[in-house]
């Protein structure tokens, strides 16, 4: 890793030392709220000009028709990828009208999704980058026993002015998960 820039490190998957066994439990409404919250806190306390989109399609695969669900928010602000990194990146701090302040609430969305919702994708993405968060196995260096954590994946896009966050969910409750 010495010699290797935090970015690269970041584009080749970057650990965010959050354990499969942290118990946050947080539904999906709560998760759908949380990701309105920061949208509306980044917008100036309103959602005008921020978009949110659901689509199904039935999408043929080997094994048959699968179900691919995803809901889309889109707002016109820009922010330094390092925010979703870092638990405590956030833009909230010096904000008397926005809530949390805390830069955990979409890394923790993502954990529970990815998790304990069946999400096959969360990725967020502004400017000329994206950030794909996963699970995968943690060096066995890092923890005493076999077990996985939450990674992000820097990867680069399109320049675009705006920012997104997608989730997509696969599968026969894909509809059903669409509606919260």
């Amino acid at each position: 890793i010495d010699g290797t820039s935090f970015e690269k490190q970041v584009e080749k998957g970057h650990y965010l030392n959050l354990l499969e066994t942290y118990g946050v439990n947080w539904d999906l409404e709560k998760v759908s709220r949380d990701a309105l919250q920061n949208f509306f806190d980044a917008n100036g306390q309103t959602l005008d000009g921020v978009s949110i989109k659901t689509s199904l399609e039935e999408v043929a695969t080997k094994e048959g028709e699968k179900k691919v669900g995803k809901v889309r928010f889109e707002a016109p602000q820009d922010y330094d990828w390092r925010e979703l990194i870092h638990f405590g990146g956030t833009t909230k701090t010096d904000s008397d009208t926005s809530v949390g302040g805390f830069g955990e609430g979409l890394k923790i969305a993502a954990f529970v999704l990815l998790k304990e919702h069946g999400a096959k994708r969360v990725k967020a993405a502004s400017r000329d980058w994206e950030i794909d968060y996963y699970f995968d196995d943690v060096n066995s260096e890092a923890y005493r026993k076999s077990i996985q954590g939450l990674y992000a994946k820097k990867g680069k896009r399109k320049e675009e002015k705006g920012n997104y966050l997608e989730i997509v969910f696969e599968g026969d409750e894909a509809e059903e998960k669409l509606k919260l």
